[in-house]
């Protein structure tokens, strides 16, 4: 019986991998609805803005440079972001910091969960 392998992707940011990032989720949407008319009230199908979301955790090391997108959130910072999944294909977006959260449990590392919205820019081998 063979073995099935799941190889992981990698966060980037500005062109660079993520190390400290793990926990990574993105959600890509574009506002779909259904508009409906007295005629019609089955509705049609309406597509609105396309966006999406990342959100990942940052775990926190002794050198802290994760702590950054702390101030990219209270400065409202754009930039770069992408995922790059096994096999050449990768997501690209322009995103705009939007939260980061700092916790820690005793006996675990520093956590800051991060979330980051915009638009895509490019996706590749999809």
């Amino acid at each position: 019986m063979a073995r099935d392998f799941y190889p992981t992707g990698q966060l980037t940011y500005g062109g660079s991998t993520q190390v400290q990032a793990d926990n990574v989720s993105i959600d890509v949407g574009n506002s779909g609805k259904l508009e409906a008319t007295l005629a019609n009230p089955n509705g049609t199908p309406v597509v609105g803005m396309r966006s999406v979301t990342f959100t990942w955790d940052m775990k926190v090391d002794n050198n802290g440079p994760e702590l950054l997108v702390v101030t990219a959130v209270q400065n409202a910072v754009t930039g770069d972001i992408g995922w790059k999944f096994p096999g050449g294909i990768s997501l690209s977006a322009n995103v705009l910091h939007t939260s980061a959260k700092l916790s820690q449990k005793l006996g675990d590392a520093w956590i800051v969960n991060c979330s980051a919205t915009g638009s895509l820019t490019d996706a590749t081998g999809i």
